[in-house]
């Protein structure tokens, strides 16, 4: 059967519960959490009584691009209220400050341009003052593929739609001091780990 409705990849995606994957791979393209919609900046200030946006973010510049992904975002305080608004152009299936959320396009998002591809746009209204929030994302819990423990993207190849682990590019609130943007790679989500890339 030939997939040919402008919706295939959210097929691709619910596949993916019963397609073996061979390993976790990394990925050129990465997800990350910003302050500015061109993701370049990776720390700020959010204080109660200022709405705030932050966008999650997919980068896919010099490769062929995305056709979706599976992610979760954490890091938010729970006196925190956070308002995600999707792409237009996404379906988006769960909450992604929940068990979180499995995204498809209804066609390829390409390198051109700055090779930015924008997935939320999410509104943060702080209720109370706090220091070093860590903006991040993980994997979906439950796995839509337990062969991958990881934020994933969905390539271009069709008719496939490889699923790939990417690295994430985490986003610090707040800070007490501000640390440089630093990519943390699929087998560093441990918190352990984040931890040490600031000290």
């Amino acid at each position: 059967m030939r997939l040919t409705s402008r919706w295939s990849p959210i097929v691709a995606i619910l596949l993916w519960v019963a397609l073996p994957a061979a390993a976790q791979t990394t990925d050129a393209r990465t997800l990350g959490v910003y302050f500015d919609a061109e993701g370049t900046v990776c720390s700020g200030t959010i204080r109660p009584g200022t709405p705030t946006e932050v966008y999650i973010i997919g980068k896919v510049g010099g490769t062929e691009g995305m056709t979706g992904a599976t992610l979760r975002f954490t890091g938010a305080p729970s006196t925190w209220v956070l308002y995600p608004v999707a792409n237009p152009l996404l379906l988006a299936l769960g909450n992604p400050f929940g068990d979180g959320a499995v995204l498809a396009f209804p066609y390829c998002q390409s390198s051109s341009g700055d090779g930015n591809v924008l997935l939320y746009t999410v509104l943060v209204l702080a209720n109370e003052d706090i220091s070093d929030v860590y903006f991040s994302l993980a994997a979906r819990v439950p796995l839509i593929n337990p062969n991958f423990n990881c934020p994933t993207v969905v390539h271009c190849d069709i008719p496939v739609y490889t699923q790939a682990c990417v690295e994430t590019e985490p986003c610090r609130i707040n800070p007490t001091r501000t640390p440089p943007c630093a990519l943390v790679a699929v087998d560093e989500q441990s918190w352990s780990a984040v931890k040490a890339i600031f000290r």
